[in-house]
């Protein structure tokens, strides 16, 4: 299957899934039992679409135990996403994705020269056991992983149905270190 085609093909089967909150509410608690997420001082989190897992609860609990939480931005101009720290407040941004409403300088993530231990949290159309992931299409993703300091841990996330025995990747298409699934 092209790329373009599994996306359609997760995107229909999103469309007739009916558990999205207990298999996010299932996500969510392995997260946050996962000695990553219990080890690291920064999570990066994203705030979810409909057809993706919420992690409200993985939010909530960083927030809890004091970590500092990132969520992304996205500059449709320039093709390129970067995260500013979650205050709680957050606006409807590109793509109708909740972003946050500041984006004052002093609160973005440097992910270049980050030397805390970090957590960063992606979703996906599509993910492999082994780690290959398949996104929306725009690379923004992409993009911003390869400038990660190579110490922050990339984790996956994603349903049932999106977890699929391979699926193509090119040479510019970031591995995830690991998958949290339900």
């Amino acid at each position: 299957m092209t790329k373009v085609e599994l996306r359609t093909s997760i995107k229909k089967k999103a469309s007739t899934y009916s558990f999205f909150a207990e298999s996010s509410a299932a996500i969510c608690d392995k997260i946050i039992n996962s000695a990553q997420f219990q080890s690291a001082s920064i999570i990066l989190a994203y705030m979810a679409l409909p057809d993706e897992a919420d992690l409200t609860e993985v939010i909530h609990s960083a927030l809890a135990q004091r970590k500092r939480v990132y969520i992304p931005k996205v500059n449709p101009e320039t093709s390129t996403m970067d995260f500013y720290q979650y205050n709680g407040e957050t606006q409807t941004g590109t793509f109708n994705i909740q972003e946050p409403v500041s984006t004052d300088k002093r609160n973005l993530f440097c992910p270049e020269a980050e030397m805390e231990p970090t957590l960063v949290l992606v979703p996906g159309r599509a993910f492999t056991k082994d780690g290959k992931r398949l996104g929306r299409g725009k690379g923004y993703y992409d993009k911003y992983l390869a400038r990660l300091n190579k110490q922050a841990g990339i984790a996956g996330v994603c349903l049932q149905f999106q977890l699929v025995g391979d699926l193509p990747a090119d040479e510019h298409d970031i591995r995830m270190d690991f998958i949290f699934q339900e």
